[in-house]
């Protein structure tokens, strides 16, 4: 094969280069038995007489072949066309993790946390059929257009179990990527499950600062400081014992994140309805009627013999006997009436004033007046919009927490990763009240 872009490959029409690695290259194909587009992965031509490259390209081959798991790339086809061995794949639309920090910066926690536990998620169905990836890095976690994330390059996974001997290649160099290396594999001693769980934990302090470990660790999030030192302890005993573990792990942490958001939540709600009601005492408060001293009508040698005057009688002449005085009525000094009228004194009929329903301190008429203004005012259509509003936000959480509810338990039910959050409910507005 030359460097100019192949026509064919064996029975896959090549339509463009996607890509090129240290030991292969990747092209976009189309299959014309299954009439759709492919990824073709073939050994690179300078490769092709290296005896390590051939067996770790057939490897990868066993490898994915063996795996089938939403997060991990599907195998369609493999061959050798011309004396070059290739692999057929799905072919996805996106980039790859490191691709995808580099041009939007460090991720948030949340969605760095949903993206690592798809890849554990798939990382333990590998560890689950008997293999380590040995290559965990950003590079090769590849986010999908519909954010799924997808295991890539399989080329030096190796069954547990299995020595750990081609730690090198020809030319000296370490195999696998040294900031993202485990230190026993990195040493060449035995690795196991917790070494691809110590590279995923350098992953995920890539992914939240952009960064390597090395240089990361003080600004880790103080939420994820934590989980990402188990995860990447210096000794395998100190870590996850395996995937299952750390996506537990990880499930305690979005639990505690979600009561914090139903809290907040809550928070609010307390805080709309303490506002409103603030609001509506305000609007609903009289005015404070100015008080004036009043003189009591009290005779001056009655008032000596006493100092608590006793209830009235009803009796007037056991009224003018009696030594305590008549209690003054309201305004009797200036005669000026009182906006809140107070009862008259029982027997007292020159005093007696017309009754009036408790709490009907506005005129029938003004009442009227006053709700008419309020109906017609733009306030109270704009608050009854909210109101619709907020009757279609609701039912819309409705449908959408029923099919959250749904996902997550499909995904516990078929293991598979779960969704990001649950939808949020609607707050309701205020409405302006009614006189």
């Amino acid at each position: 094969m030359s460097n100019t872009l192949p026509k064919r490959i064996d029975k896959y029409e090549i339509v463009a280069k996607i890509g090129e690695g240290g030991m292969g290259t990747v092209y976009q194909a189309w299959h014309p038995g299954l009439q759709m587009d492919v990824a073709v992965k073939v050994l690179k031509e300078t490769r092709l007489d290296n005896a390590t490259a051939r067996s770790r390209f057939s490897k990868e081959i066993e490898a994915i072949g063996r795996l089938r798991h939403e997060n991990i790339v599907q195998a369609i086809d493999a061959g050798i066309a011309d004396d070059v061995p290739f692999i057929t794949m799905e072919l996805l639309d996106g980039c790859d993790l490191g691709e995808y920090v580099t041009k939007n910066g460090p991720l948030p926690v949340e969605y760095a946390l949903s993206l690592i536990r798809q890849a554990a998620t798939g990382l333990g169905h590998a560890h689950a059929v008997g293999l380590i990836h040995r290559d965990v890095k950003p590079s090769n976690l590849f986010l999908t257009s519909n954010g799924f994330v997808k295991w890539l390059d399989l080329g030096i996974a190796r069954p547990i179990g299995s020595e750990n001997r081609e730690t090198k290649t020809e030319t000296g160099h370490v195999v696998g990527s040294p900031e993202f290396m485990a230190p026993e594999q990195f040493r060449g001693g035995t690795v196991d499950v917790r070494s691809d769980i110590y590279s995923l934990g350098c992953t995920l302090a890539y992914l939240l600062t952009g960064k390597p470990l090395s240089e990361s660790h003080d600004a880790l999030p103080t939420a994820v400081r934590t989980l990402v030192s188990k995860m990447t302890a210096g000794m395998p005993d100190q870590r996850f014992s395996s995937t299952g573990e750390l996506i537990a792990a990880f499930d305690v942490i979005e639990k505690r994140k979600t009561s914090l958001r139903y809290l907040g939540a809550i928070l609010a709600c307390v805080a709309v309805v303490v506002l409103a009601g603030v609001f509506l005492m305000g609007k609903n408060s009289r005015k404070e009627i100015p008080t004036k001293p009043i003189t009591p009508l009290v005779d001056k040698k009655t008032s000596e013999q006493s100092a608590f005057p006793a209830t009235p009688s009803v009796d007037e002449k056991s009224r003018e006997q009696s030594a305590i005085p008549e209690p003054p009525f309201v305004g009797e000094r200036t005669r000026e009436p009182s906006a809140i009228l107070a009862p008259p004194f029982i027997g007292d009929k020159t005093k007696e004033l017309p009754s009036r329903p408790a709490g009907d301190f506005i005129d029938p008429k003004a009442r009227e007046e006053l709700r008419n203004k309020i109906l017609n005012s733009p306030e109270y259509a704009e608050s009854l919009k909210r109101m619709e509003e907020y009757k279609k936000a609701n039912e819309r959480y409705k449908i959408e927490r029923a099919e959250y509810e749904k996902a997550v338990s499909e995904a516990k039910k078929n293991g598979q990763a779960m969704p990001l959050s649950p939808p949020m409910r609607p707050i309701p507005p205020s409405v302006m009240p009614m006189p």
